[in-house]
């Protein structure tokens, strides 16, 4: 198959059409072509990026939930897309390949309305977290540059074992 989707209202037993979608991107990545397109929803480099992170997640046995209704249309730049969720996808997928069994996921959520585009991930996490701007890698100083080009905000945090990242940027 040279095109699939993919619906939280999706079943798996569907065949991937627009009219009968799957519920995972597992199932559509099982059927899926070489450089065939997986819709998660309908922004290009949205998807592009979740499907490009969801197998490198998978090669590393990571399971992986995403929730995605963004608009074909947004006011961001493509680049700044991919800063922000490439770079907190592939932090969470660092991360929880340290860990073993059960605590393998990562869940992420991206939405948009007439304001804001919001970015959540959050996955299990065993390390101590340090959250010190003297800290941060090249990835979080991008996706914070980014947020403060569109004058968004940005809360990383970890509690009980479950880290969380949450972007809003302004539309």
């Amino acid at each position: 198959t040279e095109t699939c989707y993919v619906s939280k209202d999706g079943s798996d037993g569907n065949n991937g059409t627009l009219e009968r979608p799957f519920k995972t991107l597992y199932k559509a990545l099982e059927v899926i072509e070489e450089g065939g397109i997986i819709y998660v929803c309908d922004n290009l480099t949205v998807n592009t990026i979740l499907t490009v992170y969801e197998r490198k997640a998978k090669e590393n046995d990571i399971s992986v939930t995403i929730k995605a209704s963004v608009s074909r249309d947004l006011s961001l730049a493509p680049q700044d897309l991919v800063i922000v969720i490439a770079n907190i996808f592939e932090n969470a997928i660092n991360a929880v390949s340290k860990l073993r069994g059960r605590e393998r996921y990562i869940d992420v959520t991206i939405k948009d309305n007439t304001q804001r585009l919001i970015v959540m991930v959050s996955n299990p996490c065993k390390e101590k977290l340090i959250f010190n701007e003297a800290n941060y890698g090249v990835g979080i100083r991008s996706i914070i540059s980014t947020v403060n080009k569109y004058e968004g905000m940005y809360d990383f945090s970890a509690n009980d074992g479950l880290f969380s990242a949450k972007v809003n940027l302004n539309l």
